[in-house]
């Protein structure tokens, strides 16, 4: 099997799963490398439909990966979540921010100057991580590169502008689920330097001819880890001076 059919096959492969919920009990072969990985998310991504933004992190050697958020995928705080939609329900508490001015494709690469001009504001979000692997998460990071970093949705909450660099930088959250706090926290971005992270994103897009849209959100990492929530459950997420993001799970 020949590169293009492999990365054709195993884009099938994670379709079929997000379209009948089927879970995939082994990566279906072995990933070459990085480049596969993100060419498989891609013809993914354009089965999702419309992006609406990117998520950030960071692989075991330290480098920044993304992957897109989708229009379909993406709502507004408070949303309201149907258990059944997805295969696992886990929880994270985000930061995101909220792009006034794009970034488009140039032959320099992009600063943290840049990138601090471009954002317009700050907001308490919460995605909701999934899986198209039985396994999850012992499956090859690649794999769950290419599984669009294991994105299920994301719930965009209320914000302010971003006028200081320390709203993104440093955040005091508390998580409830069901009135009841389960995490909390204040200190720092689980991105070691978020701005510069999000410049290394804005740069590798534009080596590839793709840019930053006017709009476009970005999910920079949980402060929180994961949350299991189930069918009946209401999580609230507070980040103190910035905002507030809640999501009501139906069956």
């Amino acid at each position: 099997m020949d590169r293009q059919t492999k990365s054709e096959a195993g884009a099938a492969a994670l379709w079929q799963s997000h379209c009948t919920r089927i879970l995939l009990d082994t990566p279906p072969f072995m990933l070459d490398d990085q480049s596969q990985a993100y060419h498989i998310q891609d013809l993914v991504a354009r089965e999702l439909g419309l992006r609406s933004g990117w998520k950030l992190g960071l692989n075991g050697s330290g480098e920044v990966i993304a992957a897109p958020l989708h229009q379909s995928l993406t709502y507004k705080s408070p949303a309201t979540l149907q258990r059944r939609s997805f295969n696992r329900m886990l929880i994270e508490s985000e930061l995101a921010v909220v792009f006034t001015q794009a970034l488009p494709p140039r032959k320099s690469p992009y600063k943290v100057a840049d990138i601090f001009e471009s954002l317009g504001t700050v907001h308490a979000a919460i995605e909701i991580v999934d899986s198209r692997f039985t396994h999850w998460p012992d499956v090859d990071p690649l794999w769950l590169l290419a599984d669009g970093m294991s994105h299920g949705c994301f719930v965009l909450g209320s914000g302010v502008p971003l006028t200081q660099r320390v709203l993104l930088d440093h955040g005091q959250y508390d998580l409830h689920l069901d009135g009841l706090e389960i995490a909390s926290g204040a200190g720092d971005h689980p991105l070691p330097n978020p701005f510069a992270t999000i410049a290394s994103l804005a740069t590798r897009l534009s080596q590839q001819g793709r840019g930053i849209l006017a709009g476009d959100i970005l999910t920079t990492g949980t402060f929180s880890g994961v949350t299991e929530v189930n069918a009946g459950q209401t999580a609230t997420l507070k980040f103190h001076g910035i905002g507030e993001c809640s999501v009501v799970v139906r069956a």
